[in-house]
């Protein structure tokens, strides 16, 4: 069962039943990761609020896909996920620890 829920008035507003792969036909949807996050967040698409998602979810194409509908991503992404953002977010952590003891340095 997926879920869109709001983590202040603890409602679930939309929800959707996983039933595994569907047979052709009308009713046919995609069940990707990005696809039902992209489904389910549709009704808050620009109102500038954040999703947070298990890191099956999570990866560098649903984060601009949501950033292109004024919403911002929370969630956890594996080594093996998407190496480029694993990269980056190494690089982003190591920032901080050198900002947060008094040095910023920025290598080219």
């Amino acid at each position: 069962m997926f879920a869109l829920s709001d983590s202040h008035m603890f409602y679930s507003s939309h929800m959707e039943a996983y039933v595994g792969k569907q047979p052709e036909g009308p009713f046919q949807k995609e069940t990707t990761a990005q696809s039902v996050v992209e489904r389910l967040s549709q009704q808050i698409y620009g109102t500038n609020r954040n999703i947070t998602t298990h890191n099956w979810f999570t990866s560098m194409e649903l984060v601009e896909s949501l950033k292109r509908n004024k919403l911002t991503l929370l969630g956890i992404i594996r080594k093996t996920r998407d190496s480029f953002f694993w990269n980056l977010c190494k690089i982003m952590a190591d920032l901080l620890v050198l900002r947060c003891l008094g040095f910023l340095m920025i290598q080219h």
